[in-house]
């Protein structure tokens, strides 16, 4: 399922609704009798909605165990990489730049990177006793 947005032609008011992704109409009448078209325009843009351009977002790939959280805040900042992390260990990310940084720091990359993305070979992790 995957949530659309649509604006009541009465009030201007948007409201979210599910339906099978790729399958929501253009029009749908409302609970309160009223026709409400899609718009599009709203449909990730009003932070309501998840959408690959939101900031912060959380990722539990870079997380770690919550036991670890304050070594892994201390490595990172030592790194130049200063980061938060939720209560269950998944990393809080601020930007684009950030999950650069990050990921770079973790020694992790994106297999599906574009221009700018974290890309294999590009780490910055710091090596620990017989790494060498």
């Amino acid at each position: 399922m995957a949530r659309y947005c649509f604006r009541d032609e009465e009030t201007q008011e948007v409201h979210t609704l599910d339906f099978p992704f790729g399958q929501a109409p253009r029009e749908v009448v409302l609970d309160n009798g009223h026709r409400a078209h899609r718009d599009y325009s709203q449909e990730g843009a009003s932070g309501k909605l998840p959408s690959p351009r939101t900031w912060p977002r959380t990722s539990t790939s870079l997380g770690v165990h919550p036991d670890q959280v304050a070594s892994e805040r201390e490595r990172l900042a030592r790194l130049g990489v200063p980061t938060d992390f939720t209560d269950d260990g998944d990393m809080i990310l601020t930007s684009a730049k950030h999950r650069r940084e990050a990921c770079r720091a973790c020694g992790l990359f994106d297999r599906d990177a574009g221009y700018s993305d974290p890309t294999p070979g590009n780490s910055i992790v710091e090596e620990g006793p017989g790494d060498e």
